[in-house]
């Protein structure tokens, strides 16, 4: 099996597991809290999406044609990526305050952000090792860390309900812990410069982004190396 076919497979497993959870929470807790689940979920998966929009693909063909280059492209990217995650955090504590979101549903949103979006970001981080196609090891620790956090809250709702925002407390745990997990993972495979969170650094490798991911395929082999 290649190394694509266990990112999909892995990938698929941890979304089935989230439907399972999703049926079991319907099924305990009832209609509204089912429909806050979702709310909270919508939210917390559009945060990750553009926390991370684009940057998993553009670093792993940047790190591909960076033949010499790949230490200061891969310290670029990291800065890129904590830029628009900080930014998309900043914007949803805007949403929720402006919403007059309630002190539950903020809690929810938080708990999910938290397991979303550390999932989100792995992929970036798993960008050295993806494009030295060892996807397989990421695959693994990706599906351990989702699936693991979804199995000890179905315990917990096995062994007694408790709040909801109680029982989904694994959730945000195995999300940091993919973090870490991505980012020791990383470091194997990458050099680290110094983090220069810089405009210029950013907009740099968003425009690097830009041309690569509008660009066609075929042609994607002929054009410069990323200034990024």
């Amino acid at each position: 099996m290649n190394n694509a076919a266990w990112l999909t497979i892995c990938r698929a497993v941890a979304d089935i597991a989230g439907f399972v959870l999703f049926a079991l929470l319907s099924r305990i807790y009832g209609p509204a809290v089912t429909g806050q689940y979702s709310y909270s979920f919508a939210i917390a998966t559009l945060v990750g999406l553009v926390a991370t929009a684009g940057l998993e693909e553009f670093g792993i063909r940047a790190f591909v044609r960076a033949a010499h280059n790949k230490a200061r492209v891969w310290s670029h990217l990291l800065a890129t990526q904590v830029a628009q995650s900080t930014a998309t955090l900043l914007g949803l504590a805007i949403f929720m305050a402006i919403s007059h979101t309630r002190l539950a549903s903020a809690l929810l949103v938080l708990e999910l952000t938290l397991f979303q979006l550390p999932a989100a970001v792995a992929h970036t981080l798993f960008v050295p090792a993806m494009a030295a196609r060892d996807m397989v090891k990421p695959a693994l620790q990706e599906l351990a860390c989702r699936v693991g956090g979804i199995a000890l809250v179905l315990i917990i709702l096995a062994i007694g309900p408790p709040q909801p925002t109680i029982a989904l407390l694994p959730l945000p745990a195995a999300g940091l812990v993919l973090l870490l997990v991505a980012f020791k993972n990383s470091r194997h495979h990458a050099a680290f410069q110094r983090l220069n969170l810089s405009w210029s650094v950013c907009g740099r490798t968003r425009g690097g982004r830009q041309a690569i991911l509008l660009a066609p395929r075929h042609s994607v082999s002929s054009m410069s190396e990323p200034t990024c």
